[in-house]
């Protein structure tokens, strides 16, 4: 299993900040984000991906998957992310969630999505990167596994499969669904994110949201049943790339001390 470190709350780092910084706390990698706003816009994806990869390689990190707002092929630059990641050697991507609209849309929504995951499948085959639809909890489409197998059932398994959130998992799914969830993909398995969550009150209320939401929290703070989810992962022998996702809402250097005790604890497990 290959460690990196979602890039989402390192954004003020350069490359070479970012390299270093990573291998400092002991991570072979990172997933990077290729997105508007992330380390990299997707229109200069061609100039800067392989700068990227280059200058983090020279810090000994690898780029071990990227994370994407692509939903489509037909999205602008969406083919150019695609096949430029492939070329630079980049395994796995991210695709952008994709929202449950609300009560009455299931079935239309998730046969839209599965078509557009068709579209996409062909570009992955042809650049070799591979896509992950992640597990999301609330108003996804990710918040139910079943629903998401049932969604890439006609692709090619060895192109689209499943980027499995423990975090979100467990929220959905805090007692015994997360596992049986997992066991359901675990042959569609490509990627892993890794972070505790906890629900928690909040006044603003929405169409989308009730009050309830999911809060990332430290390792071993939250629903995650870290001792048994480590031995799935183990009899799984799971080899692909597992993203720490560390979104706390603090500074980027409390984030860094934060991800430093993470690591510490899931080292300990595995």
């Amino acid at each position: 299993m290959e460690l990196c470190m979602f890039s989402k709350r390192l954004q003020e780092l350069s490359f070479k900040e970012l390299g270093r910084t990573l291998k400092e706390l002991g991570f072979d990698g990172v997933d990077l984000t290729v997105r508007s706003g992330g380390h990299i816009k997707p229109e200069e994806v061609r100039d800067k991906l392989p700068e990227a990869k280059e200058i983090l390689a020279s810090q000994g990190i690898n780029i071990s998957m990227i994370t994407t707002a692509i939903r489509e092929i037909g999205e602008p630059h969406a083919r150019d992310v695609l096949e430029t990641a492939g070329a630079q050697g980049v395994g796995y991507f991210k695709l952008r969630p994709f929202r449950y609209e609300g009560f009455g849309t299931l079935k239309q929504s998730m046969a839209e999505v599965s078509a557009k995951l068709r579209g996409i499948e062909p570009v992955c085959r042809e650049s070799g990167i591979r896509a992950g639809f992640q597990t999301h909890s609330q108003n996804y489409l990710g918040a139910s596994v079943p629903h998401i197998l049932r969604m890439i059932e006609d692709c090619d398994p060895q192109w689209v499969g499943v980027y499995y959130d423990i975090g979100h998992a467990a929220v959905e799914g805090g007692h015994a669904a997360w596992r049986m969830n997992l066991d359901d993909v675990s042959e569609r398995l490509f990627m892993l994110a890794v972070k505790d969550m906890k629900l928690v009150r909040r006044e603003v209320k929405s169409v989308r949201y009730s009050g309830w939401r999911g809060e990332v929290v430290p390792f071993g703070d939250g629903l995650v049943d870290w001792k048994e989810f480590a031995a799935c992962i183990k009899q799984l022998k799971f080899d692909g790339p597992c993203s720490f996702h560390s979104e706390y809402e603090v500074s980027m250097d409390k984030v860094i001390e934060q991800t430093r005790k993470d690591m510490e604890f899931f080292r300990a497990l595995f």
